[in-house]
């Protein structure tokens, strides 16, 4: 197996190939021909037999490396789009699966966006990585951003938990890309666009921008307007970029390919689509300019009103959550408060935020499932489809102090069978019954259940 290491400044992995390894050269040649979304850039170089690959990854860090820091609805699901995306689009160029290393240690994500960086090991008889399980137990590590409702977590780890090993990977795409997601419109080989509205509606086709209403005082091209701006003249509309090559089906050319199988057709087909993507690439530009035109154009039209940013491909949406300075009534108006809900297990019991109902809930001893800690007999009712146990405060919903728990010990999920629980990889481990469990792997609970977390024990209760 080649040997893989992060150089000393992380701007480069460097994989070192062994003399048990055959290099692929025709996966190289593909890749280094055709463009594929989220593959790192890489280099190679031969010495004494030995070849060498660089990849760059300036700017990256290891999936590990987010644990640490709270993450939004669109980062998390930029990471399982993106991975998936990758080894779907290089599919279409006969890249297998196994071309690619997909584990926790050498997945890649811009800290921002989270969208993923991959590398391309190209290496002979390689045993393809479990994608759906690697995903899957990111997912229950990563720190999730407790103030949005975290109910398409609990969907996406039950589909990656019923894909399981080997699971075709356009299968689960669709899977995937079934649970309701507020993205902005996305082109994927998953099918058609997609896009949602602003205030929250569900995902539909994507619709052409309509332009603004007279008095808007934006040029159409943002797609919203901004209130009270005095309006301007109709603006420029924007070049149309032309439809990318393999749009209407024909499967892309690339220049590895056509000297492989040079005829006058492929020849025809390369030269059009290199000049298609050219002219794509012009547009894209041409766009751009635009764009920053249009936006300047309308600060100078409306100088007392900000003006609206251009949009721009590249950067990920912002989910936007209500100050919590706002009263209930207009803060129920913005986005769910799964906060307010949530209970706090510690020195000094349950949270003052909690509701009064769920508070009476709480202290009669009823709802639809809870957990009952031991040695306080405390209540913790399960009101959410992610619940996550351990030790740091900031980060989980139900916190247990102790040394012999972790920062994030296990997280009980509801689904359509049932409520389970998964030990996330904890040092000390997770017990059903004084059975340790095993990690990343979801176990189904049964009211009256014991639950050991470290040197704590919890009692899971649900109604019939």
């Amino acid at each position: 197996m080649a040997h893989i290491e992060r150089t000393v400044d992380g701007h480069q992995v460097v994989a070192t190939f062994g003399v048990d390894d055959t290099f692929d050269s025709v996966v190289w040649g593909m890749i280094s021909h055709n463009q594929v979304p989220h593959v790192a850039p890489a280099s190679r170089s031969t010495i004494d037999a030995t070849t060498v690959v660089r990849y760059d990854v300036a700017g990256s860090v290891p999936l590990v490396g987010l644990v640490d820091r709270p993450l939004r609805r669109e980062q998390v699901l930029a990471l399982v789009y993106g991975v998936l995306e990758t080894l779907l689009e290089a599919d279409r160029y006969m890249i297998d699966q196994h071309a690619f290393l997909v584990t926790r240690e050498h997945l890649y994500v811009d800290p921002s966006s989270c969208e993923p960086v991959l590398l391309c090991l190209p290496v002979r008889e390689r045993e393809p990585d479990d994608v759906a399980t690697v995903l899957r137990d990111a997912l229950l590590q990563l720190w999730i951003d407790r103030e949005e409702d975290r109910a398409y977590v609990a969907e996406l780890v039950n589909v990656l938990t019923a894909a399981g090993s080997g699971a075709d990977l356009r299968v689960l795409a669709r899977a995937v890309k079934d649970i309701e997601a507020p993205r902005k419109q996305v082109a994927s080989p998953f099918g058609d666009p997609r896009t949602v509205e602003p205030a929250g509606g569900r995902e539909g086709p994507a619709a052409p921008h309509a332009s603004a209403a007279p008095g808007a005082g934006t040029p159409a091209s943002y797609g919203y307007a901004v209130p009270g701006a005095p309006s301007s003249s109709p603006p420029v509309p924007a070049p149309a970029a032309p439809a990318s090559p393999g749009s209407d089906g024909e499967k892309k050319m690339s220049l590895l390919y056509l000297l492989q199988h040079y005829s006058k057709e492929n020849k025809e087909i390369y030269d059009r689509q290199r000049k298609a993507r050219a002219a794509a690439a012009s547009a894209a530009s041409a766009a751009q300019a635009h764009a920053a035109q249009a936006h300047a154009a309308q600060a100078a039209v409306a100088p007392g009103v900000p003006p609206a940013p251009p949009a721009v491909t590249h950067t990920a949406p912002v989910a936007a959550s209500a100050p919590a300075s706002l009263p209930a009534d207009a803060r129920g108006a913005v986005a769910d408060t799964p906060f307010e809900h949530t209970i706090h297990v510690g020195a000094r019991g349950v949270r003052e935020e909690v509701p009064d109902e769920v508070q009476a809930a709480v202290a009669a001893g009823t709802g639809r499932a809870r957990l009952q800690r031991t040695s306080t007999g405390e209540m913790i009712l399960l009101t959410q489809a992610v619940t996550v146990i351990g030790r740091r405060r900031a980060r989980v919903d139900v916190a247990i102090s102790g040394d012999t728990v972790s920062k994030n010990h296990a997280t009980v999920i509801r689904s359509a069978q049932g409520w389970s629980i998964t030990d996330n990889g904890s040092t000390n481990g997770v017990e059903i019954g004084g059975q340790r469990i095993a990690a990343f792997e979801p176990v189904m609970l049964s009211s009256g259940d014991r639950i050991g977390i470290g040197d704590e024990v919890l009692i899971f209760m649900a109604d019939a």
